[in-house]
């Protein structure tokens, strides 16, 4: 999309409403899911587990009207490292910029969409398989067991 170094301008985006083709600058935009070979897929319902846990997260990362620079990439990146899901809040009002934003981000660090909706994204990376790493899923709640009428009678 955009070279190294330079970010995502807000003010250059483009649709063609006949072909439906969207750019930025010169760049022609795919959608938004995101295929990595070194990736496996990420399942509709891990999606949806994703989702879930990060409704109560806070974004961690803001993306200004700069767009994506380096700075900005090392956060991300960073917030990854440590934490796997990151909400991220994108300031343009563009959904074409917005979609963008995301699809570099998960391609230059190696990370999955989760959601995109309105101006917040969560992306989600595993973390690698360090001795020791925690996993999100150690996160999940666990389900206990109902207790029936007869177990409060006791």
């Amino acid at each position: 999309m955009a070279e190294r170094g330079q970010g995502l301008k807000a003010q250059s985006c483009s649709t063609d409403r006949k072909s439906g083709e969207v750019r930025i600058g010169q760049t022609l935009l795919q959608p938004i899911s995101v295929k990595s070979d070194s990736l496996p897929p990420l399942t509709l319902v891990r999606r949806r587990v994703l989702r879930t846990l990060a409704h109560a997260l806070t974004p961690i990362v803001r993306v200004g009207e700069g767009g994506l620079s380096e700075n900005v990439m090392h956060e991300v990146d960073q917030g990854l490292r440590s934490h796997e899901l990151i909400k991220i809040r994108v300031l343009s009002d563009e959904r074409e910029i917005r979609g963008g934003l995301l699809e570099e981000i998960c391609r230059r660090l190696d990370a999955y969409p989760v959601q995109h909706i309105g101006k917040i994204l969560i992306v989600y990376r595993p973390k690698s398989d360090q001795v020791g790493a925690p996993s999100i899923s150690k996160f999940r709640r666990k389900k206990e067991s109902r207790r029936t009428k007869r177990s409060f009678q006791t």
